[in-house]
């Protein structure tokens, strides 16, 4: 007997859409009812449901049939789970014709996302009926680990009554569908939805998780190199992050991707360097932040670093976690729509955490991060605040060991990028002691922390007696006398305003200065 080939129709009914399909998800009619029921029997025939813990049900969920678990994905085994190769050799014709649409449909509505196609990385059947703890499955989403997904109503030949699926779109707004055979509902990353409890009958479907991957990288070949890309070594890596210490510098779209296989595919060793590398790309050259934009690596490190830092992992023994943090920040710098990206994508909780509680290194790259997608970028500030890092940061700036100059350097810009623009950002700021502990480094830090921390005063427009009152004029005279002029400068600036400095006849006329971040200017922007 031949192998059954089923083709999806390739003009298939769509439901009358009562959401976009920007929103993230959306209905589909497959025309596939048919060849559905002829296939029922020997779904039927196959299915060996595996005892799992899902969800809610903990131990205790054993409706499901796999057909494929992909092993290189830890985050998304399911403990108990059993993959059930008769099912796969049943449904695989089915699942490439199913992934192909998907995949469609997820590239119209992710167009920068051209440099990934979407692979399987689990596919299961489900059979719900009206038994306690078989019934549905509550509201959930199917975790960052799943690009998109999609579940296909499946012939039920026993009928069912209840049942469907609900979708959340982005504003909350609840959607309900009833799913007959043949309709499909495809999902995009991150979407709230769930099944609907079956009241009587058995509703049979088949659920497919996929991750997204580059494409193009196993084809691609290092520029000039006497190696292809598939063989990047880690001194590749080394060479590239050198020569891109040249603000010049522009690599190709191959060397891209072939720094974003080593670093998803490579060992140890290799991701900490790649990582390292595509930080250095990104951090002298607008043209190869918008090339790596192109290519997917935002997204690549942002699922890495998910992965990295999801509840129970366990971080790299290396420094690939720290690279990948300032690599993301350096893609942020003097961007809005990258910071705008990349901090849509929940990086922004995710380095608050590394500044609570990373190692040196870590720390060090999560606070300056947070500095790049904070400048000039108002929502993103509003976000940061929100995470309750700032008592964080103020901790990192009390501190007094060596290892920690450049950590505060980075801290007082953060702080005074929070604090531009906002009164309610500079209240927060405020009250967890900001002023008070920024005076302290303004009378005995080094001539670099003086001019950082007179710079994030500055940007605390509304609360110039607060800062008077916490004695900064003796320090603030002091950086007047110093022999460099960026002190004079940064003191100049801040004492302005002050009526003390009027009467010491201390009095300028206003001055406005162009600044490297956006072409901000005084009265102060944001710094980096």
């Amino acid at each position: 007997m031949g192998k059954r080939v089923f083709r999806v129709n390739t003009c298939c009914k769509r439901r009358r859409a009562s959401v976009p399909a920007s929103e993230g998800f959306e209905i589909v009619d497959l025309g596939l009812a048919q060849r559905l029921t002829e296939l029922s029997y020997q779904i039927e025939t196959c299915y060996q449901p595996c005892t799992t813990s899902y969800l809610d049900a903990k131990g205790h969920w054993n409706i499901s049939c796999y057909s494929e678990l992909a092993e290189d994905v830890p985050d998304l085994m399911v403990l108990g789970a059993v993959q059930h190769p008769p099912l796969l050799a049943l449904l695989l014709p089915l699942l490439d014709e199913l992934t192909v649409h998907l995949t469609r449909w997820w590239h119209s509505i992710h167009p920068d996302k051209n440099g990934f196609t979407l692979r399987r990385v689990q596919s299961f059947v489900t059979k719900y009926s009206a038994t306690h703890g078989k019934s549905h499955l509550t509201r959930h989403v199917d975790g960052p680990q799943v690009h998109a997904s999609m579940i296909l109503q499946l012939h039920s030949p026993k009928g069912f009554a209840g049942g469907g699926i609900t979708v959340w779109d982005s504003e909350q707004q609840e959607h309900f569908y009833q799913l007959r055979a043949g309709e499909l509902c495809l999902l995009d990353h991150m979407v709230w939805h769930q099944s609907n409890q079956v009241t009587s009958g058995e509703r049979w479907v088949l659920v497919v998780f996929c991750q997204q991957v580059a494409t193009a990288i196993a084809n691609c070949h290092l520029s000039n190199a006497p190696c292809p890309i598939s063989q990047m070594t880690c001194q590749d890596a080394i060479s590239i992050a050198t020569l891109a210490a040249d603000q010049h510098f522009q690599v190709e779209k191959s060397v891209v991707f072939g720094l974003m296989k080593m670093l998803e595919f490579g060992g140890p060793e290799e991701r900490e360097r790649a990582a390292f590398a595509l930080g250095c790309v990104a951090a002298n050259c607008s043209e190869n932040r918008e090339l790596m934009m192109e290519c997917g690596a935002a997204q690549l490190m942002i699922d890495l670093l998910h992965r990295m830092l999801a509840v129970g992992s366990m971080k790299p023994a290396t420094h690939e976690c720290a690279w990948i943090v300032a690599a993301l920040g350096r893609l942020a710098s003097k961007s809005t729509s990258n910071k705008s990206i990349i901090a849509r994508e929940g990086v922004i909780n995710l380095v608050a955490e590394l500044v609570r509680s990373g190692n040196a290194l870590e720390r060090e790259e999560a606070i300056s991060t947070l500095c790049n997608l904070s400048a000039n970028h108002e929502s993103n500030k509003d976000a940061i605040v929100a995470t309750g890092v700032v008592e964080s940061l103020l901790k990192v700036l009390k501190g007094e060991a060596l290892g920690c100059i450049k950590e505060r350097l980075w801290c007082m810009a953060a702080l005074s990028n929070l604090a531009s623009g906002s009164v309610r950002r500079q209240t927060v700021i405020l009250v967890a002691g900001g002023i008070k502990d920024l005076a302290k480094v303004l009378s005995s830090g080094t001539s670099k922390e003086r001019c950082r921390a007179a710079a994030a005063l500055a940007s605390f427009t509304e609360h110039r007696q607060t800062i008077l009152d916490a004695g900064v004029m003796d320090s603030l005279c002091s950086m007047l006398q110093a022999d460099g002029p960026e002190e004079k400068e940064e003191a100049m600036f801040l004492m302005e305003d002050f009526e003390p400095a009027r009467n010491l006849g201390l009095c300028w006329a206003k001055k406005t200065k162009c600044l490297t971040d956006q072409g901000a200017v005084f009265p102060r922007g944001n710094l980096f």
